[in-house]
């Protein structure tokens, strides 16, 4: 994996303009028109023009967007709530300033709308004036997008987006430009500052597994595990319950002390649920009103108790919660399938269910005829 904290692709004449916005915004709900770090007496174009269509004109290029933590590595601890200013960086492509509104749609990873972005800066210095140098040698400046509270680790796309750019004589707010303009971008992921995110899975054996997915910083990752794992993996399998904390270093940056900047991420792997049979047969075949065997289950693990469904007429479940153990007794009157199934164990490894099969055959009768 090789997670990007700055997008590389240029944009902006003709499609990917904005990689820009945002992660994850908490203070705001789901609601349609919520304002984002707008500009004041701006108005939202995207009517004015067809969605899926660019102008002519090629005046400024977006090369990418960042995240700026208060802290000198650019990171924040997953699932925290994180304050940061957004820039984009850009290029203008000529030799003259540009103003440029950008309108857009943020949402969360779930699709639901986050805020919407109507916004004006400028002027743009021109491109004589920009003095950093993006990755492939274009110069570039950066625009201050505002300050916004995320969560670390969540992601958030922007949709919807239309970017217009005005002479120096138009200003801000920017107005309709029949050819300076496009709206024809796709829906744009954005990566987070530094952070590491820890997930657990079950396989097929119901082993558990543990996986790292680390967003923004350079790329150049070396990972170390707790102290009693000597293991310099990005993720980890079949491993017994435990406390886990993974520690991600940046090679490619360092912190306020000259250090290499540092994420961690920990996971709490809990025990997976067991379920086995201790006493009898699960597949019973019993005369009519003859009792079964009775059938006893034991459960461990992760579960805390047991569910028993589809019973057959005549049977009872009887739950001995200190020894962890379940009872299926009585007297058939019917055919029938049951399952046993664990509860309360946690995600994500499922439960376990095992089952029996109860026949019940009539008794044989008997028939006096008269000669």
């Amino acid at each position: 994996m090789k997670p990007n904290f700055t997008l590389s692709t240029k944009i902006f004449s003709s499609s990917t303009f904005i990689a820009f916005l945002l992660y994850v915004i908490i203070p705001f709900s789901a609601v349609g028109q919520t304002p984002c770090d707008n500009s004041a007496n701006q108005v939202d174009l995207r009517s004015s023009y067809t969605k899926g269509t660019c102008g002519s004109a090629n005046d400024v290029i977006l090369l990418g967007a960042t995240f700026v933590a208060e802290n000198a590595c650019n990171s924040c601890p997953s699932g925290s709530p994180t304050t940061a200013r957004l820039k984009i960086q850009v290029h203008n492509n000529t030799s003259s300033e540009r103003y440029l509104g950008v309108f857009a749609t943020l949402k969360n990873g779930a699709g639901e709308t986050i805020c919407q972005i109507i916004k004006c800066d400028g002027p743009l210095k021109k491109s004589s004036e920009e003095v950093k140098v993006w990755t492939d040698g274009t110069t570039y400046q950066e625009i201050d997008y505002g300050v916004y509270t995320f969560t670390c680790g969540n992601p958030l796309m922007l949709t919807n987006i239309l970017a217009v750019f005005n002479t120096p004589g138009g200003g801000c707010p920017v107005v309709y430009s029949s050819s300076k303009w496009c709206y024809s971008t796709p829906d744009i992921l954005i990566t987070p500052p530094l952070n590491v995110v820890l997930n657990a899975t079950c396989d097929s054996g119901n082993k558990t597994n543990i996986n790292s997915i680390v967003t923004g910083g350079s790329g150049n990752f070396t990972y170390s595990w707790n102290d009693n794992i000597n293991l310099t993996t990005q993720g980890l399998s079949n491993v017994t319950p435990g406390v886990y904390t993974l520690t991600v270093t940046d090679n490619g940056k360092r912190d306020a002390n000259n250090e290499f900047c540092k994420v961690t991420g920990s996971i709490t792997v809990n025990p997976i649920a067991t379920l086995v049979l201790t006493s009898g047969t699960v597949n019973q075949t019993v005369c009519a009103g003859t009792a079964i065997t009775s059938t006893i289950y034991t459960w461990g693990g992760g579960a805390t108790n047991v569910s028993v469904t589809s019973l057959p007429a005549g049977l009872i479940s009887t739950i001995d919660a200190p020894n962890k153990t379940v009872t299926i007794s009585g007297t058939p009157t019917a055919n029938g399938t049951y399952s046993v199934s664990t509860t309360g164990q946690i995600t994500p490894c499922p439960a376990i269910s095992l089952g029996g099969t109860i026949t019940v055959n009539p008794l044989p009768t008997l028939t006096v005829v008269n000669p």
